[in-house]
């Protein structure tokens, strides 16, 4: 499940200290990435992707969760936002 963090890093950070596992997935906007850089698309091109690509992040997601361990993970992100 992806969310939108404001201080995703601190959130990542902060998650990890109560082991909770997150990603991000796409830390470069497609366009900036090489497979794609003859596009010749440069930084700014596309400034809502490489916002994006600073703030989301990726929670746990799969079927194997438990109900406690959605709601520990739930209520985890709104204490950490809570604190900033």
């Amino acid at each position: 499940f992806t969310i939108y963090a404001t201080h995703r890093d601190a959130l990542k950070s902060q998650l990890a200290a109560r082991e909770i596992d997150t990603a991000v997935h796409y830390p470069r906007p497609l366009h900036l990435q090489p497979a794609l850089s003859s596009l010749g698309y440069p930084a700014g091109s596309f400034p809502h992707a490489e916002r994006a690509c600073e703030r989301v992040l990726s929670l746990p997601l799969h079927p194997g969760l438990t109900k406690e361990h959605i709601r520990f993970v739930a209520e985890s992100v709104r204490e950490i936002a809570k604190e900033k």
